[in-house]
């Protein structure tokens, strides 16, 4: 393993398990003060609750009180029966005192959440209650509400332990209270006020704890009074789940709160008790309140972190570590470095130089190394090192000393000549060269030692079999300092594929000019030969229609002047055949072309077109290029006539040219000018844009339009031929625009004669 390794792996660790050590460290002193904060907070939750459960109950305590204490109550039962009355007369006279019931009913929505408020008189016969059913009845019937109904007329304020309502079967406490007589002075209990409460209020406040898996609510002797797991409540069913830590609890001091932890492992559980202390003159019934939670759900927060300080001991460590690396690369850099230079310039790299970037040791090191390998560089040559140049030309090298003698060769020359290196080796550079070389004639010879070397002079190999291979022949003489000859660096560059080249482009150009030659004869073939037939047709057809017409039948005549029109569509064939032909076979060099003097002239040839169609021509500015001057005036004349010929009926032509600069990517000319023609014409529909540039291709029929369907195609030829670009773009009705682009300057020009344009 590298020192340098070494060093930046022990100065990491030390950091990582610094870091481990500081991250336990804090785990552990954290740990028990969470644990019971935790705790703590659990058994306060439990008081809290337990408190709020006396408050609710005290409340209703206070309430049955004030029911009692209201005048009314007492008024309505101020005699109610008269010795003579009987049961159901009593029971006739109370069922109409409606108001009594209306006041009771009042007050139970007023003073709290009361299930049924009855009004009892001495007798123990209930006069008014919220449940009409059981006005007249006799208390006595319900064993609960009759030990309520005594303790009031004992003057007590009763309340009862949890129990079940036999009026509607839902859990309740039932409170009691004296109606006194306040009107005499001696203040005789005249019968007494019960109310259920209702339950369902405490059962609220339990489903609104949510640290707690379940929640138990038991009475003194420790048995399930209500029971709430998931939300779900269960009254009144019996034991606890861990009623012995309770009886425990309640043994041990049933007005002090507890906690205990229940279970081993996953399944225990924290169990918290708050006993019930009453509130005020409310004592209650010295219930308790039981909060149980998993470990694992009450200690997550530890558990968290616990997970938090792992990931933060993970990112310090890693952290350290990565500083800890870099610096160890910082201090190990220079050592790296010069180890690195050392390996190089042990393998024969003399040029190598460690860089020197401290002051200390390291630094004087590398610096008296430096010295050490240019001193090397001075006296030592490495041969592998220029052995591997030569052996990695793709050219032939040959090395010869002073009497032409071959000294070295690369694989190169080998592989070429199908020589082996030990066959060349000591034998004349004329093996290998032909006679006519530069080595055996004196004069170039001494020329070469004079000028010191001759470069692409083209001569030829002689390969072991024989054969000759074309080559571009360099050679460098290498002298000493006293100027005499140490040897002749001769290098040779395989031409034959350049020379086939050559032969083939000589065949080629000499089939082109053949082709040239057979267009130039079908040229004048189409313009002479073929011509003078077709004038004689249409001569001789003349002549039979002005002297032999009257002669013809109907039919007679219609065939003389189809014949006619097909030789005159013959001779407009021909005619547009040659000037497309003459756009390369006629063309002339490129000149210094006045765009707007031509299209001038063109408007000026064309005036009795445009005069019998109502037309008119708008000229903006048009650039000066180089271009062919007749083939711009053919250019012209084709759009402009097209832009008359293809005008809507009755609408008179509207034709515009104009120029802009332009750059065109697809030629190699920096700088383009782009010329538009429009016009309001017939227009057509752009995806026939391809063809209407092809040769005798047309939109419309004869008998629409006349001309061959040659002009555009003519048009993009001579553009073409000017290295520019033509297209077009229309609408049905629309009119059309073709865009024209040439490049303002061509590479080969002539200059025309002072005061010629090119028109």
């Amino acid at each position: 393993m590298k020192f340098s390794t070494k060093l930046i792996l022990s100065i990491s660790i030390v950091g990582v398990v610094t870091a481990l050590a500081l991250g336990l460290m804090s785990y552990f002193s954290t740990r028990e003060i969470l644990q019971e904060s935790i705790k703590n907070a659990q058994a306060q939750l439990a008081r809290n609750i337990m408190n709020d459960i006396d408050r609710v109950l005290f409340k209703a305590y206070q309430d049955i009180q004030v029911i009692a204490a209201d005048s009314k109550a007492t008024k309505w039962l101020a005699p109610l029966r008269r010795a003579d009355q009987t049961d159901s007369e009593m029971r006739s006279h109370t069922l109409g005192r409606s108001d009594v019931i209306k006041t009771l009913h009042e007050k139970a929505l007023l003073t709290g959440p009361w299930d049924i408020i009855f009004l009892v008189d001495d007798k123990g016969i209930m006069v008014a209650s919220t449940f009409k059913e059981e006005i007249g009845d006799p208390v006595a019937t319900e064993p609960n509400r009759n030990i309520a109904f005594q303790a009031a007329m004992r003057g007590e304020i009763y309340y009862s332990d949890l129990v079940i309502s036999d009026d509607t079967g839902n859990p309740t406490i039932i409170f009691a209270a004296p109606v006194r007589d306040e009107k005499r002075p001696d203040r005789p209990i005249v019968g007494a006020v019960i109310g259920n409460f209702l339950w369902h209020v405490v059962l609220q406040m339990l489903d609104e704890i949510d640290h707690a898996n379940r929640v138990h609510l038991f009475n003194r002797e420790g048995m399930t009074i209500a029971t709430r797991t998931d939300h779900k409540h269960k009254i009144l069913q019996g034991g606890l789940v861990h009623s012995e830590c309770v009886k425990k609890a309640l043994i041990r001091d049933v007005a002090n709160d507890s906690m205990c932890t229940v279970g081993a492992g996953d399944e225990a559980v924290l169990a918290c008790y708050a006993m019930q202390h009453g509130y005020l003159s409310y004592k209650g019934g010295k219930w308790g309140l039981l909060l149980e939670m998993p470990l694992s759900e009450v200690f997550a927060p530890i558990n968290q972190l616990a997970k938090n300080i792992v990931k933060y001991i993970v990112i310090i460590m890693i952290s350290i570590a990565g500083a800890f690396y870099f610096i160890g690369k910082i201090l190990t850099l220079p050592i790296e470095t010069l180890t690195r230079t050392v390996q190089a310039v042990a393998q024969g790299d003399f040029s190598a130089r460690a860089r020197v970037t401290t002051s200390d040791e390291v630094g004087i090191l590398a610096t008296s190394f430096n010295k050490m390998v240019e001193d090397l560089e001075k006296t030592t040559v490495s041969k592998e090192y220029v052995d591997n140049i030569m052996e990695s030309m793709t050219d032939t090298l040959v090395v010869v000393d002073a009497d032409a003698k071959i000294k070295t060769v690369n694989i190169a020359t080998c592989e070429l000549l199908g020589y082996e290196r030990e066959e060349l080796l000591g034998k004349p550079i004329e093996t290998i060269l032909e006679s006519k070389d530069i080595f055996r004639d004196k004069t170039k010879l001494e020329e070469l030692f004079d000028i010191g070397r001759v470069v692409n002079y083209e001569t030829e190999y002689t390969t072991e079999e024989g054969g000759r291979i074309p080559i571009l022949f360099s050679s460098s003489v290498m002298k000493d300092k006293d100027n005499s000859i140490i040897c002749i660096v001769c290098t040779g560059r395989d031409i034959t594929e350049r020379k086939r080249a050559e032969e083939d482009l000589k065949a080629f150009t000499a089939k082109l000019q053949k082709s040239n030659q057979e267009l130039q004869g079908f040229v004048y073939i189409a313009s002479h030969d073929l011509q003078e037939p077709l004038r004689k047709v249409m001569a001789f057809g003349d002549r039979l229609k002005a002297k032999c017409g009257d002669a013809f039948t109907d039919q007679g005549r219609d065939y003389l002047e189809r014949m006619q029109k097909a030789a005159a569509r013959m001779q407009t064939l021909i005619n547009g055949l040659l000037m497309f032909s003459r756009v390369t076979t006629k063309a002339r060099p490129y000149a210094p072309v006045d765009l707007a003097k031509v299209a001038k002239d063109v408007i000026s040839d064309l005036e009795v077109r445009i005069e019998a169609t109502g037309g008119r021509v708008e000229l903006g500015d048009l650039p000066l290029l180089d271009a062919d001057p007749l083939q711009m005036r053919q250019l012209f004349q084709n759009l402009i006539g097209n832009a008359l010929k293809f005008h809507k009926e009755d609408v008179p032509p509207h034709i515009k040219i104009f120029s802009k600069n332009a750059k065109d990517g697809a030629s190699s000319h920096s700088e383009c000018c782009e010329i538009t023609v429009e016009d309001n014409g017939i227009g057509f529909e752009e995806k026939y844009v391809d063809r209407i540039f092809g040769v005798f291709q047309r939109l419309h029929g004869r008998n629409e339009y006349e001309g061959a369907g040659i002009g555009l195609s003519v048009c993009r030829k001579i553009v073409e031929r000017h290295d520019g670009q033509i297209s077009a773009k229309s609408a049905p009705g629309q009119g059309a625009s073709f865009i024209v682009t040439l490049p303002a300057k061509q590479f080969e020009v002539v200059e025309l004669p002072t005061g010629e344009t090119g028109d």
